[in-house]
């Protein structure tokens, strides 16, 4: 298995915790809000954007119980939360509004206006457009992935009788994804997406790739490399099972 490594290794800036006042809020709360900013700024397509508890709780740590503690008192603050859909998932607004009312209680008088500045500064509209036709045929390729998936599990289970079965999934999908996948059928024909993607589904069963959201994963973009890094490794691998063979 491939590992993708950072260049900086640790995952918290410890000099930018002094503009927040520790006697009002704690470090969960603080780590949720600046989540929720980055997610409304990167996946918020239109007024909300949805994302599941535990994908939440996978990402940040902070146990289910008290990440509804924190939902409870953001919504206080102008938190805007919905459960939509037929799978009745959680939507979430990140408002200008919301983020004042935080930073009046949250941020250190001296450190306030300079905050919501540097703020502003980011885009809450999203630069992640699909046209609606685009966006139809990328759902379309979405259901042929999700069956590729199940076709592959069905051959692990048929070949690994004495291993712990893997069980018929719909594969989790979040705005990011199909934006990505749309970019990515511009730069690939179907047929190449299929195969390396059953090449990468292979891997993931065989445990070689462990990866909690297969199609984010699969689909993920570097942009400051112009990319698609998981798709590229995979696709190689293709190229260089073909070259063996010569």
């Amino acid at each position: 298995m491939r590992r993708f490594e950072y260049t900086h290794p640790l995952a918290v800036n410890f000099s930018k915790f002094k503009v927040y006042d520790f006697s009002f809020v704690n470090l969960e709360e603080v780590i949720f809000f600046e989540w929720l900013i980055v997610k409304q700024k990167c996946f918020g397509e239109g007024n909300y954007f949805f994302y599941q508890n535990k994908r939440i709780i996978e990402e940040l740590g902070i146990k289910r119980t008290r990440l509804e503690t924190i939902k409870g008192k953001f919504l206080d603050y102008g938190l805007q939360i919905e459960q939509k859909g037929s799978l009745n998932i959680t939507h979430y607004q990140v408002s200008y509004d919301f983020i004042e009312n935080i930073v009046s209680d949250f941020v250190k008088e001296e450190y306030r206006f300079a905050y919501i500045q540097n703020i502003r500064t980011l885009s809450f509209k999203s630069e992640k457009l699909t046209t609606t036709e685009e966006k139809e045929h990328t759902l379309e390729l979405i259901r042929e992935l999700s069956f590729i998936y199940n076709e592959r599990r069905e051959v692990f289970n048929e070949l690994n009788l004495n291993k712990v079965r893997i069980l018929n999934i719909e594969l989790d999908f979040t705005g990011s994804t199909i934006y990505n996948l749309s970019r990515l059928m511009k730069r690939y024909s179907l047929d190449t997406i299929y195969v390396t993607f059953t090449l990468f589904v292979d891997y993931l069963l065989e445990d070689k790739d462990q990866t909690t959201h297969i199609l984010n994963n699969f689909s993920s973009y570097d942009s400051q490399q112009d990319k698609f890094p998981v798709f590229g490794f995979y696709n190689q691998l293709l190229h260089n099972d073909k070259e063996s063979y010569f």
